[in-house]
């Protein structure tokens, strides 16, 4: 059972690679449906960006993983990790360690159940389409850059109405990629003052 106020942490190298991850991470990926064999031989030795979709996701990690190498500590960064029956409210702390190494903690302030998606489930058999999703806030585009909460988009874009679920795939919506972006700025002005 995964907690409020519960942390995760993964350490990277100064290569982006896997190196260490908290011992209760096992909980967390079952939780969000991992059938979890040995993280040690799934996880370890694999680049981080291996786990992160999206240009726009991962040019936004490559920025903040520059910064943290010049020994700023960053965070807290409100982003979602939702599951197929959970909208999870998390915060995202960046530490870094010597040789270039980064320690990487996510943090569950809140919870809240909703009806399972099948969208989210990632053993459902999807179709061709795409469907972008937010990394940060979750939200789906639903077209003219508009985003909604993801039960909304489904029923928008008439997701079930197809025989196939659309494939997910990643981005940054616009408030998040601004206030991510003024974030980074903040830490740019910081460093070098």
């Amino acid at each position: 059972m995964v907690e409020i106020g519960e942390t995760w942490s993964y350490v990277i190298d100064r290569n982006d690679i896997l190196i260490d991850f908290s011992e209760n991470f096992i909980t967390f990926a079952e939780s969000n449906g991992w059938k979890v064999t040995s993280l040690n031989r799934e996880l370890l030795g694999r680049n981080i960006f291996d786990f992160i979709d999206g240009a726009e996701t991962r040019h936004i990690y490559r920025i903040l993983f520059d910064l943290i190498r010049q020994n700023k500590k960053i965070g807290p960064i409100p982003f979602r990790c939702d599951a197929p029956h959970l909208r999870r409210f998390m915060e995202l702390y960046l530490t870094p360690l010597p040789e270039g190494a980064i320690r990487i903690t996510t943090k569950l302030l809140q919870v809240e159940p909703r009806e399972p998606l099948i969208a989210l489930v990632s053993s459902s058999e999807k179709s061709q389409r795409l469907t972008k999703m937010c990394s940060m806030c979750k939200k789906i585009e639903v077209g003219d850059h508009s985003w909604v909460e993801i039960e909304d988009g489904l029923s928008l874009l008439k997701i079930f109405e197809h025989e196939k679920m659309p494939a997910i795939t990643h981005g940054v919506c616009p408030p998040c990629f601004r206030d991510v972006m003024l974030e980074i700025e903040r830490l740019r002005r910081s460093i070098h003052i």
